[in-house]
């Protein structure tokens, strides 16, 4: 549950909605054992989640933190996990909740002619587990006798969250499948509230008794009005309503291991295994693209704490983090079929579709829901590793520390989903996304939406080719020094700097393009016809770079025209990421704290943050 929110609203997702010290929740780090827990992609999502029973602490650095701690320039959300004792441990536990003790929603009580009415959403939650630790021996071998030296944690949790989700929402009704929008001459029809008459686009003159002749309805268009339900209820102006289950389950396993030889050394290893599926109903806005959502994600960790002397440490870490996300429609009912509604209209880009029959996105603007078909199938995987070095020193009232860092990471990324700009029928939809209105600005119209499309009258369609596989990579380089200095029993003055060289990401197949204005040339502009969108003349690629020199020897056979020169002047010898690396990322930091008596401390500070 978050803060702000009902209990009504219980989410338990990997979406980082918080804001720390006004913060931009993409700003924030969270760390497991020191592993970085968020995606390669997308900072304001994490890759997994600890178990209650297995996490230790949770420090949540709001801001002004010393230079030790990099990566983000927002708040940081730091989980050490647990570890074993000399002792043998166990335990298991379930915490639930359950609709018997739930009341009914004014929405599910208001609705006539479904089931809903009498009984709340079904809604199951269970969270169990188990853990167990203690230390590693033998009897009768002497390692580890005394039970000091090597201890392990093991620990599972499930999750299992039962509930279903209602929609109501507005469809065409079935004579409107037909051609048949007679019920628009009715002021109280709940399309619009008020008459609407059905116009012959080509005449002006409206159809008798707002009926369109079979002979002008298009069979795409009565098809696309077919892929919507078919009306089942009444629910204020909604004709339509569902109720669909939307299970989620989640696994974590936690792992560790701790090893002392002596009491200058302490080995720790931890592993995390975080697994997550989620059924979304209505991710379409109706039933026909339900979506499901996998994410096995792990992080790892290895340190070695080596106290040299009584002042003198020296911390070396090195972390693995991977996160997995796979999105898929569940396509067993069918419904997502276009075939199964008569939609068979040619594709702009054939043999491109990773499904080849999905719906595709239908806008009526308003009129009634969208049918989105939506951007799925995807795929992405990312791979962030992180290795460490801080050494600490005391020196009388100072505690000096200084350390480096290299991350190196990447996504693996078949997840071309952010497809949206203000060009007419911009799609995330590979198979394609009409837009109808009302009015067709411009054009001939019927007055309305529904009714446009059952002519075939859309305003734009757009649709995506094939999908791009794209390897990315990068590395950083960090190192700080910092100095805390006890300057009198009141006061304390903390101060540093750190260091950040961030390699923007670069494509290990070349496949990445940007706009370059120092590439543009005014004079090679095509020409844009206002009424069709159409180009000609000109340079259609005016301005875009693809990164780098040429296209390395692995893209061949991967990327269309990487060995046929058919690109080769987009390459204008530049750096392989995207843009130039930042050599001056420097940010200095000062906090000071003071003590005006035993009840009252007063602290400042400022400073610099940059995030990865």
């Amino acid at each position: 549950m978050r803060r702000g929110n009902s209990i009504a609203a219980f989410n338990f997702s990997l979406d980082d909605q918080v804001n720390i010290n006004g913060s931009r929740r993409d700003d924030n780090l969270i760390t497991i054992d020191g592993a970085v827990g968020t995606r390669t992609r997308g900072n304001g999502s994490s890759i997994g989640v600890a178990d209650a029973d297995s996490t230790q602490e949770v420090q949540i650095l709001t801001g002004n933190y010393q230079p030790e701690y990099g990566r983000s320039s927002g708040g940081q959300i730091r989980i050490v996990t647990r570890g074993g004792t000399r002792d043998l441990h166990g335990a298991f536990y379930e915490y639930f909740r359950n609709s018997d003790l739930n009341a009914n929603t004014w929405s599910r009580n208001a609705t006539v002619g479904s089931a809903v009415a009498n009984n709340p959403a079904p809604f199951r939650f269970n969270q169990f587990g188990y853990n167990f630790s203690g230390p590693i021996y033998v009897p009768g071998v002497h390692f580890n006798s005394d039970r000091n030296k090597f201890f392990f944690l093991f620990g599972q949790e499930y999750v299992r969250f039962r509930q279903d989700n209602t929609a109501f929402q507005k469809v065409p009704s079935v004579a409107m499948r037909g051609g048949d929008f007679s019920e628009l001459l009715n002021p109280a029809n709940i399309y619009y509230g008020k008459v609407v008459t059905i116009k012959d686009p080509t005449t002006g003159l409206q159809y008798p008794n707002n009926i369109i002749p079979k002979s002008q309805l298009s069979p795409t268009g009565i098809g696309l009005l077919s892929a919507y339900p078919l009306p089942n209820a009444t629910q204020g102006a909604n004709n339509w309503v569902a109720d669909q289950s939307a299970p989620t389950d989640q696994r974590k396993d936690t792992g560790s291991f701790d090893y002392l030889p002596n009491q200058s050394h302490s080995i720790r290893f931890r592993v995390l295994n975080y697994d997550f599926i989620s059924v979304t109903p209505f991710q379409g806005t109706y039933n026909l693209t339900p979506q499901i959502q996998s994410r096995p994600n792990q992080t790892a960790s290895l340190s070695h704490t080596w106290t040299i002397s009584p002042t003198f440490i020296n911390e070396a870490l090195f972390t693995a983090s991977v996160d997995h996300v796979k999105t898929v429609f569940d396509t067993s009912s069918g419904l997502a079929d276009r075939t199964k509604y008569g939609i068979n209209y040619p594709y702009i880009f054939p043999g491109t579709k990773e499904l080849a029959n999905k719906i595709p996105t239908v806008n009526m603007s308003g009129v009634i829901g969208t049918l989105d078909g939506g951007p799925y199938p995807s795929h992405s995987g990312g791979l962030v590793t992180d290795l460490s070095d801080n050494i600490t020193k005391i020196l009388g009232s100072h505690t000096i520390k200084a350390g480096f860092l290299w991350e190196r990471d990447g996504e693996n990324d078949f997840d071309q989903i952010n497809v949206s700009s203000t060009t007419p029928g911009a799609t995330n939809n590979q198979n394609g996304y009409f837009q109808f209105t009302d009015g067709r600005t411009g054009a001939p119209t019927s007055g309305s939406a529904l009714s446009n499309a059952a002519l075939g009258l859309f305003d734009t369609y757009g649709e995506i080719g094939q999908k791009d596989y794209t390897l990315y990579r990068a590395n950083m380089y960090e190192w700080f020094v910092q100095d805390s200095w006890k300057a009198t029993p009141r006061l304390r003055i903390e101060y540093g700097v750190r260091h950040t060289i961030i390699q923007p990401y670069y494509a290990l197949w070349g496949n990445i393009a940007i706009f370059n204005p120092s590439h543009y040339v005014a004079a090679n502009a095509p020409v844009v016809d206002p009424k069709t969108g159409f180009t000609s003349g000109g340079v259609p690629y005016n301005g875009i770079t693809i990164p780098g020199s040429g296209f390395p020897s692995g893209a061949a056979g991967r990327i269309p025209g990487a060995a046929t020169g058919q690109y080769s002047g987009l390459f204008h010898n530049t750096s392989p990421g995207y843009s130039s690396i930042d050599w001056a990322d420097f940010q200095p930091r000062l906090g000071v704290a003071y003590s005006t008596g035993s009840k009252t401390v007063v602290r400042a500070g400022v400073g610099r943050f940059v995030t990865r």
